[in-house]
């Protein structure tokens, strides 16, 4: 069994601060924020959560990214899939905020896609300027096999994952795009137009109404 060290029990806490952030975003539609492990204030809740307390969850005492940060992502996707599983909660409409969280589409559209709590999700995306600044390697690919989320899904992708290919990877499996601050990357929002996915620019500071508008856009039927 891998471990992560120094971070299990703080991953576990945050997993279970990151589930309860469950709230009525719009209408009646549930919204579930998976946030950045290094998280901002999140706009579209209102929730803010202390950075200090969530930096060495991908980076050491240095500063310095953990090799790992591949395996993980995963665990932090799938322990949050679990968890919302296990209480039986049927989001309509999930909002991935950070690099961290780029997995979770990819496994509600493919290893959760016939589950009750996921079957009639709604992905948004997010896209912000904290980036992975290294690479994933060649071993993300194996490791994010799981259930229908077949590595072989992954063949179009590049063999090193990095921000980049991650970012990519979640807009592929999403059903919108938002772009959640000023100068969020520019590659990735392109990818997005080009994919013709439906895309929220950056709406300033005032961004309930905008917010409320294209979560209604993307997630048409919730009452």
């Amino acid at each position: 069994m891998k471990h992560y060290p120094n971070s299990v029990s703080k991953a576990l806490a945050l997993l279970m601060a990151l589930v309860m952030t469950l709230s009525l975003a719009v209408t009646s539609a549930f919204a579930v924020s998976y946030q950045d492990m290094n998280p901002k204030d999140d706009a579209l809740l209102g929730t803010k959560f202390p950075v200090d307390a969530t930096i060495t969850l991908v980076t050491d005492e240095n500063g310095k990214e953990y090799a790992d940060n591949g395996e993980r992502a995963i665990f932090f996707a799938r322990g949050v899939l679990e968890t919302v599983k296990k209480l039986r909660w049927q989001p309509d409409v999930i909002v991935c905020q950070g690099w961290a969280s780029a997995v979770v589409p990819f496994y509600v559209k493919t290893a959760y896609s016939e589950e009750p709590s996921f079957a009639e999700s709604k992905v948004i995306t997010a896209l912000y300027t904290n980036e992975l600044k290294g690479e994933l390697g060649t071993n993300f690919k194996r490791c994010v096999a799981f259930r229908d989320a077949k590595s072989e899904l992954l063949d179009g992708y590049q063999d090193d994952f990095n921000f980049i290919e991650l970012g990519k990877l979640a807009i592929d499996y999403s059903d919108g795009v938002v772009e959640g601050e000023e100068e969020a990357n520019q590659i990735l929002f392109d990818y997005a137009k080009e994919k013709n996915k439906p895309i929220l620019a950056y709406p300033g500071e005032d961004i309930q109404e905008p917010y409320a508008d294209f979560i209604n856009k993307v997630c048409p039927d919730a009452e």
